[in-house]
């Protein structure tokens, strides 16, 4: 019933328009588009138009010093989480800490990047900081830049995190850490056999 008597409205508001602008269906507008009713009613949408700066164009077109911008290389901190399993790859985990935006209550967000490593030096536990680079595999988009902290906060988290680990999982750690400890004493002093 609702719907009639809007719908009678509508049409009283099409007669009194089309005796003013001589279409029975359509109404003519200033901008020269011819609509139907219902769109006539509607509030037109239109695109946002591109706004230049006048720092941005110079008289010669050419960028000039002030007008270029210069990106800030991307680097994230975060706690070596699997080593020794590719090579020259870590697993890092980096921890956002955020506040939502209803409760008002702070909450953690973590996410895993992969991070290059030349020289297969970090291990489980250790802090590290990773710079952006060119893409170096599918996933793997991040350098090692930095180790931070010292080895006893390292050997805090290794300790944390094996107290979490399964046993077969500690026995594969502590092969490989002898074979990476018989390595190395047989590369010896000079590095090579």
């Amino acid at each position: 019933m609702v719907r009639r008597q809007s719908m009678t409205k509508h049409r009283k508001l099409v007669s009194t328009r089309s005796h003013t602008t001589g279409h029975a269906h359509s109404t003519q507008h200033t901008d020269g588009l011819c609509r139907s009713p219902l769109q006539s009613l509607r509030p037109r949408r239109t695109r946002a138009q591109p706004v230049l700066l006048r720092s941005a164009v110079t008289a010669t077109n050419t960028p000039t010093h002030e007008d270029t911008a210069v990106m800030a290389i991307q680097t994230i901190e975060g706690i070596v989480t699997k080593a020794g399993v590719m090579a020259k790859t870590v697993t890092v985990t980096v921890e956002r800490r955020l506040i939502h935006p209803k409760l008002l209550k702070p909450f953690i967000r973590h996410k895993k990047y992969l991070v290059h490593d030349e020289q297969n030096s970090l291990s489980v536990g250790d802090k590290i900081v990773a710079s952006a680079c060119r893409p170096l595999s599918a996933r793997k988009h991040f350098t090692l830049l930095d180790k931070v902290g010292t080895e006893a906060e390292a050997e805090a988290r290794r300790a944390k995190a094996a107290s979490y680990m399964s046993a077969e999982d500690k026995e594969k750690g502590r092969i490989e850490q002898l074979v990476k400890n018989e390595i190395a004493k047989r590369a010896g002093p000079g590095g090579s056999r």
